[in-house]
């Protein structure tokens, strides 16, 4: 359930120390990831529902807030993975159509992802020539 992803993410946060970016997108809007020149993203938690009430609270008509609710995180961290997995920068929108996942019915979704930057070892190869 919601905790068990929460559980997941924290554990995530420990595991990564210093380096992971964590971003927060709030549903129906879009966001860039983004890495500096000659590093690549690295996704390593994604998390699509709601854990809290405090994080994107003003819902549009219609949804609510008052509810938790997750998705298959699985699927969630394959599709971000699919956006963002080794590249420089990705977009990605958070939105039912994207993770094709309506689960929590009428709940106010956020997108969670955890990523870090790791440097491109094809570029670090060439500046060593």
């Amino acid at each position: 359930g919601v905790h068990a992803a929460v559980d997941l993410l924290n554990e995530y946060h420990g595991l990564l120390g210093t380096n992971a970016q964590s971003t927060v997108i709030c549903g129906g809007e879009k966001n860039w990831l983004q890495c500096p020149q000659y590093e690549l993203i690295k996704v390593k938690a994604a998390f699509w529902g709601r854990e809290d009430q405090s994080t994107c609270p003003k819902a549009p008509a219609g949804l609510t807030t008052e509810r938790l609710c997750g998705t298959n995180p699985a699927n969630t961290t394959q599709k971000v993975k699919g956006q963002c997995e080794n590249e420089q920068a990705c977009e990605l929108v958070a939105s039912n159509i994207f993770f094709d996942d309506n689960t929590c019915g009428n709940v106010y979704k956020y997108l969670k992802v955890e990523h870090e930057c790791v440097p491109d070892s094809a570029n670090a190869v060439d500046v060593l020539k």
